[in-house]
């Protein structure tokens, strides 16, 4: 937490078998939170990603909707604070294509709480 500024790295990996590996980097201040993702191996197809509620065993409902990963990246800007999108437990999660939705390749849990670090 640097100037009013909380920056979270999240892991992302399969829940199982196969799937593609990577980070969530969440930047935030009090009021926007900016997401980039980047995972590989990267997939031509468009690929769904949302802020779920909720564990990666057991995913719930979609909290927030993230911009497309294309080619292994994206990025997002959502008018919340990183706090607030925490606040029940929540996940992001990548899909395998929007034909194949329900697969998921890639999920990272975010932390429950922000910790500042010294």
């Amino acid at each position: 937490n640097e100037n009013g500024i909380t920056r979270v790295v999240v892991n992302l990996s399969p829940t199982d078998g196969e799937g593609q590996f990577g980070t969530a980097t969440f930047v935030s201040d009090a009021n926007t939170t900016t997401i980039e993702i980047s995972v590989s191996p990267s997939s031509d197809a468009a690929q769904p990603i949302h802020i779920h509620s909720g564990v990666c065993t057991d995913v719930g409902p979609v909290l927030h909707s993230l911009q497309n990963v294309v080619k292994g990246s994206s990025i997002t800007l959502i008018d919340s604070a990183l706090t607030e999108i925490i606040t029940h437990g929540a996940l992001v999660n990548v899909h395998a294509s929007y034909a194949d939705a329900s697969n998921y390749t890639a999920c990272g849990q975010l932390p429950d709480e922000l910790v500042a670090s010294d």
